[in-house]
């Protein structure tokens, strides 16, 4: 019942399901992208634009439960590290 309800958000908003790994989303604006991974209940959004991001997180805060982690640190008890 929720990856029905999630993906018939995800498609809604406008994102494409992976063909090879259906948790995971991508949207295309001209050269900017955004990325979603699904895994049960969490989500990894990455972004090539802060606007795509945040009206991402603002659509998917409006619609469902959801807190805002920050800059990905630990996913499925996997350390991240981020070189920017």
């Amino acid at each position: 019942m929720w990856n029905k309800t999630i993906d018939d958000f995800m498609l809604k908003l406008g994102f494409k399901k992976c063909e090879s790994d259906h948790c995971i989303y991508l949207k295309r604006d001209g050269q900017d992208m955004i990325f979603v991974a699904l895994y049960v209940d969490a989500l990894i959004l990455a972004s090539s634009s802060d606007k795509m991001l945040q009206d991402t997180k603002q659509a998917l805060s409006d619609r469902f439960e959801m807190t805002d982690m920050g800059q990905l640190k630990y996913f499925l008890g996997i350390e991240i590290e981020q070189d920017v």
